[in-house]
C-alpha cells in the first residue's frame, strides 16, 4: 500500500518476542505502507543513541526494560527533555497498571498491555497516523542539526532566525538555539507564505509579529526587526499578501 505518511517507527522491548509480535501486527495491517520503516531495539539505551541520527515518528516503548543506565521511562524523558522532541508519538507498552499515572507528563498516545492484543496495537497505530496527518496539514516541521543531534520543531513556534557569521540563531518566545547553516539554506526549508526575509540577517515568522510598522516589525518577544531599504517594496507586498490571504485585511 502507498500514499500514507512516510514514517520511521521504533519498537523497544528487551524481550524480542514482543518486538517481533508488534512488528508483525503492524506489517500485516491494512494501513501498512511501503513508505513505513521499522527499527527494533532490545535496549532503551540503544534507542537513545540512535535517536541522535534518526528522527522517529512513532515509538512503541516498553517501560520495563531490564538494563543498567536507562529504562523505558528514563529514555522517554530523555527524548522529550534532552532532545526536546515534542512531536514523536510514544506508545507505552507495560505489564503493570501502576506505572501509568507517572507517565502522563510524557504525553503518550496511549498504553498497550501485555500480553499484546492486536486490536490495541492497531487502534493506537491508526490514532498516531490520524494525529500526524492533521499535524502535517496544520503545522510544518523545521529540522536542523546541532553537532551530531538532529532536532525538529514546529515552524509555528519559531519567532525569527538571525544569521551570525556561519551560524543561525533560531529564536522562540521563551528560548533560543543555534546551528550551522545559512540564510539561503534555512529559507529553502520554510513555508514561505509565513516566513519572509526583511533584512540580510533576519528571517521572520509573520504569524509571530505583534506590530506591523512602516519600516519594520515588532515581534511577539518585543524584538524590533527593521526592513532593509533595498527590500522595502518587496516586503511591503509580501506583508500585504499575507494579511489579505490569512487575515482578510485589505
Amino acid at each position: 500500500m502507498r500514499g500514507l505518511i512516510p514514517m520511521n517507527i521504533a519498537i523497544v522491548d528487551d524481550d524480542i518476542v514482543y518486538v517481533k509480535e508488534i512488528k508483525e501486527i503492524l506489517e500485516r495491517s491494512d494501513i501498512w505502507s511501503d513508505d513505513m520503516k521499522i527499527d527494533s531495539y532490545t535496549s532503551a539505551q540503544n534507542l537513545i543513541i540512535a535517536f541522535s541520527d534518526i528522527v522517529y515518528d512513532i515509538i512503541f516503548l516498553d517501560i520495563e526494560t531490564n538494563e543498567v543506565g536507562y529504562n523505558g521511562i528514563s529514555a522517554a524523558h530523555y527524548i522529550r527533555e534532552k532532545y526536546n522532541d515534542q512531536i514523536v508519538k510514544i506508545i507505552i507498552v507495560s505489564s503493570y497498571e501502576f506505572y501509568h499515572k507517572e507517565l502522563y507528563d510524557l504525553r503518550p498516545v496511549g498504553f498497550i498491555g501485555k500480553p499484546i492484543q492486536s486490536d490495541e496495537v492497531l487502534t493506537l497505530f491508526k490514532k498516531c497516523i490520524n494525529q500526524m496527518t492533521r499535524e502535517q496539514i496544520e503545522n510544518s516541521v523545521f529540522l536542523y542539526k546541532k553537532q551530531t543531534v538532529l532536532k525538529r520543531v514546529l515552524q509555528k513556534d519559531i519567532v525569527y532566525f538571525e544569521s551570525e557569521k556561519r551560524k543561525m540563531n533560531i529564536v522562540f518566545l521563551f528560548s533560543q538555539d543555534s546551528y550551522y547553516s545559512t540564510i539561503k539554506g534555512t529559507l529553502r526549508q520554510l513555508k514561505t507564505d509565513f516566513f519572509i526575509q526583511p533584512h540580510e540577517s533576519f528571517i521572520i515568522n509573520l504569524n509571530m509579529v505583534r506590530e506591523f510598522l512602516p519600516n519594520g516589525f515588532i515581534m511577539r518577544n518585543n524584538q524590533l526587526i527593521m526592513t532593509s531599504k533595498g527590500r522595502m517594496s518587496e516586503i511591503r507586498q509580501k506583508t500585504k499578501n499575507y494579511l489579505e490571504r490569512y487575515h482578510q485585511y485589505v
